[in-house]
């Protein structure tokens, strides 16, 4: 009779260690769902930004002049929007974009924090132009972008 009530003893035991060690798995699994969910989110917010910009910058371009803002919609993570001119040395005192792609011109930073995304190639713009007085020229996420096109030109500028 002793025996049979250590035995059940110990076998509720484990089965309440066994059901504790269960709950801690499926949170630890739900925490990790989540944050590989949120990185879908960083990842979809940075390319819909390439994609936005690239559309606003193709309107610039198919009419005779523009000018019109726009808004920057990126993770709060990142800082600076900067556009680099990689035929150019960089000569902003503030910023430097260490590693760097020749296909792109748009870049985000910091860099770690962009899901490898963080540069980008928008077409038709004219680097020469905006990266003359520094290179990269950077803006910051909180501000506004305003893209322009000027009569007779065939490049759009982003200030």
């Amino acid at each position: 009779m002793k025996n049979k009530k250590a035995q059940q003893a110990v076998e509720a035991s484990f089965s309440t260690i066994f059901s504790i060690f269960l709950i801690i798995a499926f949170i630890a699994f739900a925490f990790v769902a989540i944050k590989f969910f949120l990185g879908f989110k960083t990842s979809s917010q940075i390319g819909q930004f390439y994609t936005d910009l690239q559309k606003q910058v193709d309107t610039a371009k198919s009419s005779t002049t523009s000018s019109a803002e726009f808004e920057i919609n990126l993770p709060e993570k990142l800082d600076y929007v900067c556009f680099l001119n990689t035929t150019e040395m960089q000569n902003n005192p503030d910023i430097e974009i260490d590693s760097f792609d020749r296909d792109s011109n748009v870049y985000l930073l910091p860099e770690k924090e962009t899901k490898n995304l963080g540069s980008n190639m928008i077409t038709s713009l004219n680097i020469a132009e905006m990266t003359k007085e520094q290179n990269p020229y950077c803006v910051s996420t909180t501000e506004v972008l305003i893209i322009t096109k000027e009569a007779f030109s065939k490049l759009v500028v982003i200030k």
